[in-house]
C-alpha cells in the first residue's frame, strides 16, 4: 500500500468527485502528450512531403516529362506549396507555445492546421489517388482526444477540402476534371464515401471508448470505496489499525532516507468516562477527537489503533513541528465542551519518537510507546522518547519473545487434532503460509523451526519442490521421495483446516528400509507425486517384487 499520504474522504459523493478529477488530470496529460505528437506530425509531414517534391523535380527534370519550364516547375509545385505548410507550422509552433491558448484551442488549431495542410498538398497532387488518405489520417489523429466536436470539424473541413479542390481549383494544368473522366468522378465519390464512412466509424469508437472508460472509472470508485471500507474505522471515520500496519509494512519497504515521527495517543481515564457517563458517551468522545485530529491531516496521518488510542504519523517533520501540532491538538481538545455533560472534561496524553537508522518500523512503535507511558503519569502531556538504544533492544526482544510464546500456544491448541498423525511418521511439522511459518511438533510441544518452506518467503513464487505449498494450493496431499546421508525420507505434506484455520501438517518418515525404494542409488530425481501416482507406482513396485520372488522360489 505505497500512499504518501492520507486524505479524509469517507463518502461516496466525496470519494467520487476525487477520482473523477484524478482521472481528469490523467486524460489532460494523455491529451497533451498527444497534442505534442500531433503537432510533430505535422511537421514531419511537411518535411517529408518537400523532399519527395525535391526527389520528384530531380527526376522530372532528367527526363522527358516535364512539360513546363523547370523555373515555373519549382515555384508552383515546391517553392509556394512548401512555403504554404511552413507558415502552418509556424503558426502551430507559435499557438502550441503560447500561454494565452487553452490546451481545447491548442488541440482544434492543430488539428485544423494539419487538415490545411492536407489541402495544400491534396490540390498541388490531386491527380494522384494517394493523395486522398491526407485526410483519413487527419481525422484519424483527432480520434484519440476523444471528443465529438474535434473529430466532426476534422472530418468536415476535410470533406470540404477535397470538394473545394476538386471542383474549383486547378493548380495542375495536367489536371483532368472529375465530370471529364468518369474514372477521375469515381475516385471523386469514393473518397467522399470513404471519409464519410471513416469519420462515423471515428464517432463510434469515441462513443465506446467513452463507456469502457466510464465503466472502468465506476468499478475504480466501487473498489476504492471497498479498500476505503477495509481501512477505516467505521466509527470516528479516520484509519483503522489495519491501515497503520500497513503504513508501516510501507515505511520499512520504502527508502531509508524518509524522516518519520511517531506519536501515540491516548484519552486519559477513559475508562472512568464509561464507567460514569456511559459507552454512548465514551465513543462521542472519542469521535469528537476523530474529528479533531481530521483538521490537522495536511500536517500528518491520524490512525485508530484500538479503543481509546491513535496513532499520528508525521512525514517529513522535525520533531518540533510534530510536538507543535500535538500541543495544538491538546488544547482543542482541552477545550472541548459537552453540553449535556457539563463536568466532562477531555484530555490526552501523547508520546512521540523519529525513526532512525538503528530503529526500525516494531522498535519505532516501542520508543512511542514508552514516551507515552511517561506521558500517562502525569496525564496531559506531551513527552520525546528518552530510550536509549539498549534499552529499547531489551523491549524489543521480550515483546518479540513473547509473542512467539503466544503464536505456539496457538499452534498447540491444535494438536489435538493432528494427532492421528504422530504415531506413523518420525517428524512432523506444521506449515503456515498466512504467517509464513513453519513450526516443528515435539513432544507434544510447537517450537519455532528454521525450516523455511522451499525459499518461498524469500521468493514469493511457488517453486517445483514445494511440497507444502502445493498442498496448501491446491488443497490436495502430495508426497515427496528425497535422498539425504545415503538414507530415504517420505515426505507426505497433507491440507487440514482446523477451527476456519488452513494449514498444511508436513510428515517426513524414514523409508530407507522399505521394499519400494531399496536400491537407493538408482533414482535420485525428486518428484513430487499425487495419491494417485503414490498408488500407482506402489503397485509397479509391488508387482515386480513379487514376481522377483517367485522365480527365486522356482
Amino acid at each position: 500500500m505505497g500512499f504518501e499520504c492520507f486524505g479524509f474522504h469517507t463518502d461516496k459523493e466525496n470519494l467520487d468527485d476525487m477520482y473523477i478529477r484524478a482521472v481528469q488530470e490523467e486524460y489532460t496529460k494523455i491529451d497533451e502528450s498527444w497534442l505534442k505528437l500531433h503537432y510533430k506530425t505535422s511537421v514531419v509531414l511537411v518535411i517529408f512531403s518537400l523532399l519527395v517534391e525535391i526527389a520528384m523535380g530531380v527526376i522530372l527534370v532528367n527526363s522527358d516529362m516535364l512539360s513546363t519550364t523547370v523555373y515555373k516547375y519549382f515555384i508552383k509545385f515546391l517553392i509556394i506549396p512548401s512555403g504554404v505548410n511552413f507558415t502552418c507550422i509556424a503558426i502551430e509552433s507559435l499557438i502550441m507555445k503560447s500561454k494565452r491558448f487553452s490546451r481545447k484551442l491548442k488541440i482544434y488549431a492543430v488539428s485544423l492546421l494539419f487538415v490545411g495542410i492536407g489541402f495544400i498538398l491534396f490540390t498541388v497532387h490531386n491527380t494522384f489517388t494517394a493523395t486522398y488518405y491526407i485526410f483519413a489520417i487527419a481525422i484519424m489523429l483527432t480520434a484519440i482526444y476523444a471528443d465529438y466536436r474535434v473529430t466532426w470539424a476534422a472530418a468536415l473541413m476535410s470533406i470540404a477540402s477535397i470538394m473545394i479542390s476538386e471542383l474549383f481549383l486547378k493548380w495542375d494544368t495536367d489536371k483532368i476534371s472529375i465530370f471529364e473522366n468518369t474514372h477521375r468522378l469515381g475516385d471523386f465519390l469514393i473518397s467522399l464515401f470513404v471519409l464519410i464512412a471513416f469519420s462515423i466509424a471515428c464517432m463510434a469508437v469515441i462513443r465506446f471508448e467513452r463507456r469502457k472508460n466510464n465503466a472502468a472509472i465506476h468499478k475504480e470508485i466501487e473498489r476504492q470505496l471497498l479498500q476505503q471500507s477495509v481501512d477505516m474505522d467505521e466509527m470516528t471515520g479516520i484509519y483503522n489499525r489495519k491501515a497503520f500496519r500497513d503504513r508501516m509494512k510501507y515505511m520499512e519497504d520504502s527508502a531509508s532516507d524518509q524522516s518519520y515521527i511517531l506519536a501515540i495517543v491516548d484519552v486519559d481515564k477513559f475508562k472512568n468516562i464509561n464507567d460514569t457517563w456511559g459507552h454512548l458517551v465514551g465513543d462521542r468522545c472519542l469521535i469528537e477527537f476523530a474529528e479533531i485530529l481530521k483538521e490537522f491531516h495536511e500536517d500528518m496521518t491520524a490512525f485508530r489503533y484500538g479503543g481509546d488510542e491513535f496513532c499520528l504519523l508525521f512525514h517529513d517533520k522535525s520533531m518540533e513541528e510534530a510536538e507543535a501540532v500535538c500541543g495544538e491538538i491538546k488544547a482543542r481538545v482541552n477545550r472541548l465542551i459537552f453540553e449535556d455533560y457539563p463536568q466532562l472534561m477531555l484530555t490526552a496524553s501523547f508520546g512521540l519518537a523519529a525513526i532512525s537508522d538503528q530503529f526500525d518500523t516494531v522498535r519505532l512503535f516501542i520508543h512511542a510507546d514508552s514516551a507515552l507511558y511517561e506521558a500517562k503519569r502525569v496525564r496531559n502531556a506531551i513527552r520525546v522518547c528518552s530510550l536509549s538504544a539498549t534499552g529499547a533492544e531489551a523491549i524489543f526482544k521480550s515483546n518479540r519473545k513473547s509473542q512467539e510464546v503466544s503464536e505456539m500456544k496457538e499452534y498447540e491448541a491444535l494438536l489435538d487434532k493432528i494427532k492421528i498423525f504422530e504415531k506413523t511418521y518420525d517428524v512432523m511439522r506444521i506449515v503456515d503460509p498466512l504467517k509464513k511459518r513453519v513450526v516443528e511438533v515435539r513432544d507434544n510441544e510447537c517450537l519455532t523451526s528454521d525450516t523455511t518452506c522451499h525459499n518461498y518467503w524469500e521468493t514469493g513464487r511457488l517453486c517445483d519442490n514445494c511440497i507444502s505449498m502445493r498442498a496448501f494450493h491446491e488443497d490436495d496431499t502430495f508426497f515427496k521421495v528425497e535422498y539425504k546421508n545415503n538414507n530415504v525420507f517420505m515426505i507426505t505434506a497433507v491440507p487440514v483446516k482446523v477451527k476456519g484455520i488452513s494449514l498444511v501438517v508436513e510428515l517426513l518418515k524414514n523409508i530407507s528400509n522399505s521394499m519400494l525404494f531399496e536400491e537407493k542409488d538408482a533414482d535420485r530425481d525428486v518428484k513430487i507425486l499425487t495419491i494417485a501416482d503414490f498408488i500407482s507406482q506402489a503397485a509397479v513396485k509391488d508387482t515386480l517384487t513379487q514376481q522377483y520372488n517367485s522365480k527365486g522360489s522356482d
